[in-house]
């Protein structure tokens, strides 16, 4: 198995997975599989999603990742983030910047508001409703614009931006290269508690 193999490996709809050493992908992947359901399926009426502001922060935190490795840059900056958003998830940049205030708001302030330096005020609502297939919808109402996200349209927004990223990589020597740049900054690593490997 390549490197990239093992990078975009997906884990398994139950458990740990064989091996003890992970991706940081994997280990994102296997606890939003443990917060939501297996990445194989569809979502049913029988799962029930587990922390959905923590499930979503590891959501943009996947993007984000997926944004460096796109861009081979570790920090590339809003600017360029953004860009690599639009390009990955096919969404213009507009929706992607909105992406990137999502992300700030949970990442500064586990909340769902972002009071943003362009004196904006970004207010989003998750919705979990299985059959809503909405990825974000800008809603206004009394004068204040609202974000709807859709948590099930995110994670399947992201599970095909993995999908994407990695046929990218395989086709194309440009994003071959930029991985192997990034992977230094994306290593693999163990996890024990107690004495007990969980990793």
């Amino acid at each position: 198995m390549t490197k990239i193999d093992t990078f975009f490996k997906t884990p398994p709809d139950v458990g740990a997975g064989p091996g003890d050493t992970r991706s940081i992908l994997y280990l994102l992947r296997r606890d939003l599989r443990d917060l939501s359901c297996p990445e194989t399926r569809e979502p049913t009426s029988q799962d029930s999603l587990k922390a959905p502001v923590l499930a979503s922060a590891g959501i943009i935190i996947g993007f984000e990742i997926l944004g460096r490795i796109w861009t081979g840059q570790n920090d590339p900056g809003q600017a360029k983030l953004i860009d690599a958003l639009s390009e990955i998830l096919h969404i213009s940049k507009e929706t992607a910047k909105v992406i990137m205030h999502f992300r700030n708001s949970l990442a500064h302030g586990y909340q769902l508001e972002l009071h943003a330096r362009d004196t904006n005020i970004y207010k989003f609502r998750l919705i979990s409703d299985i059959h809503n297939k909405c990825f974000f919808k800008k809603r206004t109402e009394n004068g204040i614009t609202e974000y709807e996200i859709c948590f099930w349209e995110l994670r399947n927004q992201f599970i095909n931006a993995i999908s994407r990223v990695y046929q990218e990589i395989q086709a194309n020597d440009t994003k071959k290269s930029n991985f192997t740049r990034m992977l230094p900054f994306l290593s693999p690593y163990k996890m024990t508690f107690n004495n007990k490997q969980v990793g």
